[in-house]
Order: C-alpha cells, then sequence, then structure tokens
C-alpha cells in the first residue's frame, strides 16, 4: 500500500535498471491508501458492486469515470515523485469487462485514452516516463497508442491459461497472443512475457514456453502466479 522512497530506489537503479511503479487502472483495491472506509456500503459511481473473481478485495471500476481517473493521476504524480522510471499498468483489458453492460461509451477507445492521459500526466514532470500495459490487446492497435506505449505484457501465452498454473493455452488464442505481439514489435515496443507453470509441469513444457516467447521477440519469464518466489 505504501510507495518506495527515493533513496531506496536509487539502489536499485544502481545497475542501470528500469524501475515500474504497479498501477491497476481497471480495478480499485480495498487495501490501497485511496480507499475509503464507506465505499463498501456506499460506492461511488465509479465503483461496481462486482468483485474480481480470482482477487479478494478488487472491484471492477468504470474506468472512463472522471473521479476515478484523477485517483489514478494522483498515484502517478506519486510515483514520479518517489523516482519510479514509468508505470506497469494492469487491468488494461478491463473494458471486456463491461463488454454486457449497458455503458453507451466506446469501452476499448476509453481505455486507450486513459492510458494516453496517464502517459501525458507523467511525461509532465518526467520526460522520459515510461507506460507499459498488461494485456489488453484489444486496445493495442490503437493509433494514439504507437508513440504512447513503450511496453507491453502478456500473460499465459503458453501456460496458465484461465488461471490454472500448467495449464496450456488454446491454440486460437494463442495465436491471437502472437499476432498482437508481433503487431507490438514492429511498433519497437519492449515485449514481456509471462507464463506460469505448475510444480508438475515438465521441463519441455517450460522450455517450448520460453522459446515460444523468444520466437517473438519477447522478453520471457516462468514465475508463480503470486510472483512470490
Amino acid at each position: 500500500t505504501g510507495f518506495w522512497n527515493p533513496t531506496d530506489l536509487e539502489v536499485i537503479k544502481e545497475d542501470g535498471r528500469t524501475t515500474l511503479a504497479y498501477l491497476a487502472i481497471g480495478e480499485a483495491e480495498d487495501y490501497r491508501d485511496y480507499w475509503q472506509s464507506d465505499w463498501k456500503a456506499d460506492p461511488p459511481e465509479f465503483i461496481a458492486k462486482s468483485v474480481d473473481d480470482q482477487f479478494a478485495g478488487n472491484y471492477a471500476v468504470r474506468y472512463w469515470k472522471e473521479g476515478w481517473q484523477q485517483i489514478l493521476f494522483e498515484r502517478v504524480d506519486r510515483i514520479v515523485a518517489a523516482g519510479f522510471d514509468g508505470v506497469y499498468l494492469d487491468k488494461v483489458d478491463a473494458f471486456q469487462d463491461w463488454e454486457d453492460a449497458e455503458t453507451r461509451v466506446d469501452l476499448p477507445q476509453e481505455m486507450a485514452t486513459l492510458v494516453t492521459r496517464i502517459a501525458e500526466r507523467g511525461r509532465k514532470k518526467h520526460p522520459k516516463f515510461q507506460v507499459f500495459l498488461q494485456n489488453g490487446w484489444g486496445v493495442w492497435s490503437r493509433p494514439e497508442l504507437a508513440d504512447t506505449v513503450n511496453g507491453v505484457a502478456i500473460e499465459e501465452l503458453s501456460l496458465g491459461w484461465e488461471g490454472k498454473d500448467g495449464a496450456p493455452t488454446p491454440a486460437e488464442i494463442k495465436n491471437e497472443m502472437s499476432a498482437a505481439l508481433e503487431a507490438a514489435r514492429s511498433r519497437g515496443w519492449t515485449m514481456l512475457v509471462v507464463d506460469y507453470p505448475s510444480a508438475d509441469s515438465k521441463s519441455e513444457e517450460k522450455q517450448s514456453a520460453m522459446e515460444e516467447a523468444r520466437r517473438v521477440g519477447a522478453l520471457p519469464l516462468l514465475a508463480p502466479r503470486n510472483l512470490d518466489g
């Protein structure tokens, strides 16, 4: 819930590492310091009551609402002040959460606009502020993102499909992801792939997953889903 201080970050950056701060833009998290105690009983208009089934305490948000965006912008200001090089934006694919809802907005376009506004906010004080997107490849092709985004990441390109560690990703979905990564490469973006093997995954499966990521020009990572290993 807290932020790194500049001194700690400088230690990490001594060897030339790029530091990105995690920021979920399509969900609100009740364990963050922006969360107010009365929101569960009386949520603001930008918070939906539907909860992320996979992560307790996460709530879908109407990310196109100004109230939510102002919260994000304030966090971007703090991220810049702390000394981070950029942001790693999660829940970019939240536009899919609202496809059956009566939103009356262009959902993918609103997400692309939000990403652009976040980049602009960060670059006001940090001209080289970097923006990475996790998943949400349905908006990557938006023209306004070509010179806005620095990198993208995809989870479960080969392993861990639908939250099940080690489960293979269906060929049709993998092909769609690979095509999105190929397009990202043509834009010169840095590309990351995170796969989630299980304890029972064979070494051949892990090696194949890493080779698949490298084939499309991405940096591969095999990790536990909780990223605690």
